[in-house]
């Protein structure tokens, strides 16, 4: 996120507990003398690799960023900070994929089978009868237009993650 233009995360050290209990999740845990991220490991079936892929952590890390501007973490707050966290971590990489390791071929959790828990190649928009209920997957249609402006319209990442991370 540095590498975007991001410089304030703040005085106190943010713990990363990898191989958390929650078996098949990864979480931002804001507090404002000891922010935390927790990463399972994953059961193998449903998720895997959760605690060695870098999508993971980058993510979790972006609703750190994503926080210091919108501190609720319910409704469709939560759809925005899905959205954002998703969203630089795609400029990070410079893919639409998020977690492709994470994706066991036995599982129909991931969005794209066997490919990416999420992404931001798609087609989904605000109000369409097609967008997802579930905050985690309705938030693709804010990442995948962020994501537009990179892949379809040629904004370089760091210049419009930048002017995402200013507004």
């Amino acid at each position: 996120l540095l590498s975007l233009g991001y410089e304030d995360f703040g005085s106190n050290r943010i713990e990363i507990v990898v191989h958390d209990k929650v078996s098949n999740n990864a979480l931002y845990q804001p507090d404002n003398t000891r922010p935390m991220i927790k990463v399972g490991k994953g059961d193998g079936e449903l998720l895997a690799n959760l605690s060695t892929d870098a999508d993971v952590v980058s993510h979790e890390l972006g609703h750190h960023v994503v926080y210091n501007s919108i501190t609720r973490i319910s409704g469709e707050s939560l759809v925005l900070h899905e959205g954002l966290a998703d969203f630089f971590t795609f400029a990070r990489t410079g893919n639409a994929c998020l977690g492709e390791s994470i994706c066991p071929a036995t599982s129909d959790f991931c969005y794209v089978a066997n490919q990416c828990l999420r992404t931001g190649e798609n087609d989904l928009a605000l109000g369409a009868a097609d967008l997802p209920s579930e905050p985690h997957l309705k938030s693709q249609f804010i990442s995948g237009f962020l994501w537009d402006f990179i892949s379809k319209d040629k904004v370089p990442a760091n210049v419009w993650a930048a002017l995402v991370l200013k507004s």
